[in-house]
C-alpha cells in the first residue's frame, strides 16, 4: 500500500462526495455508491457515475446481438493513487452500451458486478470496469471498459499463430484459466466462454497477466441461481449437457476452455468447416464428435488434457484448479526440460 493512503478518509471523502453527483436513476447511484465504499487498496479502481459529455472522439468498433462497443477518449480519465488522487487524463477507453437499458436491466447491473468480482485487484484477468454512463440521446446505459487494442483473442491468435512456440501457448494457457479459476472461486460461473470473449491489451507479443482479460461477463451467473436453463453462446463452445437442456455449472465453462485449448493448438476454430446447425449439435450430443487434432499439432498430455475438459459427463472433467496446476507444472516442465514430462503424466492420470 502507498505511503499516506488512509482508508477510512478515503471512504469519508467519497461519502461526503456523494452529494455532489447523480445518475438519475437510484439503483445505478446504490451501485455506484456501493463500489465507491468497497474499495481496500490504492490498486482499488474507484468505480464513477462518468457523465457523457467526458467522452470523445467515439467511434464503433463492434456490434453483437447485446450490445454496441465503441472507443472512445475520456478526458479527464480514472482516478490512480500516486501519494493522492490523480486522473489519468484523455484515457482512451471501451463504451459497452447495451441494447434498450433505458429501463435497468437485471442483465446490466450483473454484469456490473460480474466485472467486479475481480475485486478491483489490478492483476488480476478481467478486464477492468470504470464505471457507468448514459446516452443522453438514446438514455441507454453503457458500462466504461479498460481498452484492449489487441482486440479478441481469436483474431490475435491468427494474427500472431505462426510466431508461438509451447512456452508461449502454455503460457496463455495458464493466464485464461487462472482468470476463469477467479470466478468459480466466487461461487460463479462465465455461461458464454469462448475466444470472442478474451481480450488482448495491446498487439505485441508480451504474454504477462496484464495483457489478456476475460470479458462479456453479462451472462454470468451464481451457482445457485435457478435461471440455468436458457442457452446462450457459440455452438461449438457449448456444453454437450446445455445444448440438451440440462442446467449450465461451471463444468460446462471446462468444456468451452477445452475448445480454447483446440484454437490456441491448431489456430483454428472448433468445427469451422461446417454449419453451426442444428445437425451439429446432434452430432455433439450423441455421436460424442469432437474437433480432430493429432499429436503431431500437440504434445500428448495437452491432447489428453484438453479431451478431458471436453469429456461428454461433466463429472468427469477436471475443475479450473486442477487445471491451472497441470498447466503450470507442464509450463515449468517444459521450461526447464522439454523432454521430460514424467510428473506431469503422473499427476494427470491421478486428477
Amino acid at each position: 500500500m502507498s505511503d499516506g493512503w488512509c482508508k477510512p478518509c478515503q471512504i469519508r471523502e467519497l461519502e461526503d462526495n456523494f452529494k455532489n453527483w447523480t445518475s438519475g436513476n437510484e439503483k445505478i447511484d446504490n451501485l455506484v455508491q456501493k463500489m465507491q465504499l468497497s474499495i481496500s487498496s490504492t490498486d482499488d479502481i474507484v468505480f464513477e457515475w462518468i457523465p457523457y459529455d467526458q467522452f470523445i472522439d467515439i467511434k464503433k468498433i463492434g456490434k453483437g446481438g447485446f450490445a454496441d462497443v465503441y472507443s472512445a477518449i475520456w478526458m479527464d480519465g480514472p482516478l490512480h493513487y500516486e501519494n493522492e488522487y490523480l486522473r489519468d487524463r484523455q484515457r482512451k477507453v471501451a463504451l459497452k452500451c447495451l441494447h434498450n437499458s433505458k429501463n435497468i436491466s437485471d442483465e446490466f447491473l450483473n454484469e456490473i458486478k460480474a466485472y467486479s468480482i475481480r475485486e478491483y485487484n489490478k492483476t488480476e484477468n478481467i478486464l477492468s470496469v470504470y464505471g457507468i454512463t448514459q446516452n443522453p440521446d438514446t438514455k441507454d446505459y453503457i458500462m466504461v471498459l479498460d481498452y484492449a487494442k489487441g482486440g479478441d483473442f481469436y483474431h490475435w491468435i491468427n494474427k500472431n499463430y505462426n510466431k508461438l512456440n509451447w512456452l508461449y501457448i502454455i503460457k496463455i494457457l495458464s493466464i485464461i484459466i487462472k482468470g476463469l479459476k477467479l470466478i468459480h472461486e466466487k461461487n460463479m460461473f462465465h455461461r458464454d466462454f469462448h475466444t470472442g470473449n478474451i481480450l488482448v491489451l495491446d498487439n505485441s507479443l508480451r504474454i504477462t497477466n496484464e495483457h489478456i482479460f476475460i470479458s462479456d461477463m453479462g451472462l454470468s451467473g451464481k451457482v445457485d441461481n435457478t435461471d440455468k436453463t436458457s442457452i446462450y453462446g457459440v455452438t461449438p463452445y457449448i456444453a454437450p449437457e446445455v445444448l440438451r437442456g440440462e442446467p449450465y455449472t461451471q463444468a460446462a465453462d471446462i468444456y468451452s476452455f477445452g475448445m480454447i485449448m483446440y484454437v490456441v493448438a491448431t489456430g483454428r476454430q472448433p468445427f469451422s468447416n461446417r454449419a453451426h446447425d442444428h445437425h451439429l449439435v446432434l452430432d455433439i450430443c450423441k455421436e460424442e464428435i469432437r474437433p480432430k487434432i493429432i499429436e503431431p499439432e500437440a504434445p500428448k498430455f495437452y491432447i489428453d488434457l484438453m479431451k478431458k475438459c471436453w469429456d461428454s459427463n461433466p463429472n468427469n472433467r477436471p475443475n479450473a484448479i486442477k487445471i491451472e496446476e497441470l498447466i503450470n507444472l507442464f509450463y515449468y516442465s517444459y521450461s526447464y526440460d522439454g523432454s521430460d514430462f514424467k510428473e506431469i503424466f503422473t499427476r494427470f492420470y491421478f486428477i
